[in-house]
């Protein structure tokens, strides 16, 4: 992809932002820490939003060699009046760091693989290229290259956007990480988008042949607690979007609340429960739970 994307990145995200974004790549050639690209929703909105500047309080990096090592150069080399946060998460390699209040993300690039469902991965470093491809949905998995700004968009994300298609990347995504069923509802509304066949039977399917996603048999293995987590902080993006009666309809129609509970996913009123939990500044979600069969082992099992 030879498209060059500096002209449009630098319009829409501001001289301030690019002037962030410039230092790292110099301090990352200087450091030698690898090829780095921006990654994540901002390249989606980028190409996706025709307003001429962007509302930006957050930024993800992904770099070829290790995060932490390039969050360490940073602070060496940026005056440290500027740099309000620095987060070292030595498990997968990543960092968190607050730069003149800009917010940034920076992951090692990373293959990840899966023991079961469900499970927490185990991860092994890459390249920019293959790291794009453990993402969930093809709009998801662009990146703009930071050393010449050139878009890679390998499985067409910027086309999907296009034509208004949500499409999953491969065929055991669902598997690895059932929360992104919540994500395929949230994208489907907010941005307007037709989950396609293919990745509305990968959902399906999923869902039917793994009984234990939803929590009641105890003879099959349980899933991570991190599944868990995943899925209440999945839950709580989705009741925070302006769209979110829509998001949680398209939620309900992939047969989503089965993640939660079979007595809530035959529920036919979740939507009225969380509009009047919403009105009552009630949290959304303890309102589905208390549908549940089991409430309290259900609300243990989500931490609330």
């Amino acid at each position: 992809m030879t498209n060059c994307y500096k002209q449009t990145i630098t319009k829409k995200l501001g001289k301030s932002v690019i002037k962030i974004i410039e230092e790292i790549k110099t301090i990352s050639e200087q450091s030698k820490c690898g090829e780095i690209a921006l990654v994540g929703g901002i390249v989606r909105d980028i190409i996706n939003i025709s307003s001429n500047k962007l509302t930006i309080k957050d930024l993800d990096l992904v770099i070829e060699g290790s995060a932490i090592e390039l969050a360490k150069a940073i602070e060496a080399r940026i005056e440290i009046k500027r740099i309000s946060k620095l987060t070292l998460y030595k498990k997968y390699d990543t960092a968190e760091i607050i730069i003149d209040n800009l917010a940034l993300d920076i992951t090692s690039a990373r293959v990840e693989s899966y023991n079961h469902a469900g499970s927490n991965p185990t991860i092994i470093f890459s390249e920019i290229d293959r790291d794009l491809s453990r993402r969930d949905f093809t709009i998801n998995s662009m990146a703009i290259d930071l050393k010449d700004f050139n878009l890679l968009d390998r499985y067409n994300g910027k086309k999907d956007l296009k034509v208004g298609n949500l499409k999953l990347i491969h065929n055991k995504s669902i598997a690895d990480d059932p929360t992104r069923i919540v994500r395929a509802a949230r994208y489907s509304a907010r941005l307007n988008l037709n989950l396609d066949s293919k990745s509305r039977r990968q959902i399906i399917s999923t869902l039917s042949d793994w009984p234990w996603l939803s929590f009641e048999s105890k003879t099959i293995i349980n899933p991570e607690k991190s599944l868990a987590v995943r899925l209440k902080m999945e839950l709580l993006l989705l009741f925070n979007e302006n769209c979110w009666e829509r998001a949680l309809k398209i939620f309900s129609n992939l047969n989503g609340f089965m993640l939660l509970d079979k007595q809530i996913h035959l529920n036919k009123k979740n939507s009225h429960r969380v509009q009047r939990a919403i009105k009552l500044s009630l949290d959304p979600l303890t309102a589905l739970i208390l549908e549940a069969k089991d409430p309290e082992s259900l609300g243990k099992r989500l931490q609330i």
